[in-house]
């Protein structure tokens, strides 16, 4: 589980975990393109440790996914043994599985750097040897909270690319972004907040509103529930930028999921993506100004849409906002009590519990999916007689 690099004392440690699910076409092309980066010259796995981690198979899953799931733990045991591959038995939900995998890393293995994909992208050549260097550079600058080679606008001309290749710019989807421990440490706080409104019922079925009503009264526009929107918003607040190079060294992939459908992925424009055809020697410093402008066009746009994260971000203090959220200020049993006293009993009552702990396998195999557990919907019926009719 923690496999022994060979460093000398004074290099940070450094790992990737690639996360998966039932995507199997589209996590063998990610994998290889992660097998294809170096870094000096030299195979990846010399500096980063590797995971591989899949969330179980969730209870409503359908038939396609089943075996998506099924074929994807199959393929996990192919993998070489210098990859340290994870199964979870029973289903996280997005959000949960992630954070096991953020302090499975940081807190039980001491990881300093870490790099997160999904198998949304593929990476370019040249992609990690620039993540490799801001990871260095960056990696205790309290003004970069994420660090990517995957630009908000992967459609810029090859021509603009090469013309401000040494230019900063934000980063779009937290799609295989590096994240610092410190960094991590600072933002966590808020990220456990969000976790105790959504861990007891299952991910999809998260309670939109109560999540809307929790971010606004903490000073943040409730555009999305979803976790990478908060993750998002805890970055911004602390002051610092997702940050990305000029070029794009990043091919999304990801055309059907939770989240996205082919119609949305070329609304997106990622049927244009460009990707930067030269290799970036060194990376520059950056600037307080540039910092400053940055964090000012982040604050009012989410991926590539224009969206004030920030309420009131003129009159936003760092200092004053990171000592709430490290007293606890922001709980929502502090924040939206009345709300809590008013849903939660009834939304989570009607959902079963799911296991939250670090249960997870590491031998292949399928998972049991029981029909005669409640329907994670919350209707109370039988799953054979609901969802699982579907399948």
């Amino acid at each position: 589980m923690n496999p022994q690099r060979r460093k000398d004392s004074h290099t940070m440690r450094k790992a990737l975990a690639l996360i998966a699910y039932t995507r199997l076409e589209y996590l063998q092309s990610v994998w290889a393109s992660i097998q294809s980066q170096t870094i000096a010259g030299h195979a990846l796995s010399q500096t980063y440790d590797i995971y591989v981690c899949q969330d179980g198979l969730w209870a409503g899953e359908a038939a396609a996914g089943r075996t998506g799931h099924y074929n994807v733990r199959k393929w996990l045991d192919q993998l070489p043994s210098r990859v340290v591959v994870l199964k979870q038995t029973e289903n996280l939900g997005i959000a949960v599985h992630y954070d096991f995998i953020e302090k499975l890393l940081f807190v039980e293995n001491s990881y300093d750097f870490v790099v997160l994909c999904e198998d949304d992208l593929v990476l370019a050549p040249g992609y990690m040897s620039v993540i490799d260097r801001m990871a260095d550079k960056f990696h205790d600058d309290r003004r970069v909270g994420m660090v990517s080679a995957h630009p908000g606008d992967p459609t810029v001309p090859i021509e603009l690319q090469h013309a401000h290749k040494d230019r900063w710019a934000p980063m779009g989807h937290n799609w295989a972004y590096g994240i610092s421990r410190s960094f991590w440490k600072r933002r966590q706080p808020l990220i456990e907040c969000y976790l105790d409104l959504i861990r007891k019922v299952p991910y999809r079925y998260r309670n939109e509103q109560l999540i809307f009503k929790w971010l606004e009264r903490i000073g943040f526009r409730p555009f999305a529930s979803s976790q990478d929107y908060v993750r998002t918003c805890a970055t911004y607040a602390l002051g610092a930028v997702k940050l990305s190079t000029y070029p794009n060294f990043g091919r999304p992939i990801g055309r059907s999921g939770v989240h996205c459908t082919p119609a949305l992925f070329k609304r997106m424009g990622f049927d244009r993506t460009v990707v930067f055809d030269d290799q970036l020697d060194a990376i520059g410093d950056l600037s307080d100004d540039t910092h400053r402008d940055l964090w000012q066009q982040m604050i009012h746009q989410v991926e590539a849409r224009n969206v004030q994260v920030i309420a009131d971000p003129e009159g936003h203090d760092v200092d004053a906002w990171e000592t709430r959220l490290a007293t606890g200020d922001f709980h929502p049993s502090r924040v939206i009590p009345d709300v809590l006293a008013a849903t939660c009993a009834s939304d989570r009552a009607a959902l079963p519990r799911q296991h939250h702990g670090p249960a997870y396998a590491t031998s292949s195999g399928a998972a049991n999916v029981s029909r005669t557990v409640r329907c994670p919907c919350g209707s109370g019926k039988r799953y054979k007689r609901c969802h699982g009719r579907l399948t």
